[in-house]
């Protein structure tokens, strides 16, 4: 597990604001708008999946550098795809690429006992 900032706001290409609908959205916005969606081709539809959304969602709604496991990232990558278009799909990548860096060391949570 690793932490990841996931408070960076969407920019383009140019550097400046990307809204989406008229809004500003940080990168753990989307990811959960995307988490959350209905999508016909589901790759976690079944009630597991359902579950691990649900618990994902709620990690994602209440921290702005959540603790995230390969699954997650796995996860959320796949729901971004469905839900983004090229550029932001890219950026969200981007910072789920890039864990948390302190003093130029990932920040990794070992798994407990």
């Amino acid at each position: 597990m690793a932490l990841y900032k996931l408070d960076r706001k969407l920019v383009d290409p140019l550097g400046k604001p990307l809204l989406i609908e008229g809004k500003h959205f940080t990168v753990g916005e989307v990811l959960l708008i995307s988490l959350l969606g209905q999508y016909q081709e589901d790759p976690f539809s079944n009630g597991e999946g359902k579950l691990r959304r649900y618990k994902l969602a709620q990690k994602l709604g209440s921290q702005n550098m959540p603790e995230l496991t390969a699954e997650d990232i796995v996860m959320l990558k796949k729901y971004a795809e469905l839900n983004l278009p090229a550029w932001p799909f890219g950026f969200v990548c981007d910072v789920l690429d890039s864990p948390y860096q302190n003093e130029g060391h990932v920040v990794s949570i070992a798994p407990s006992a």
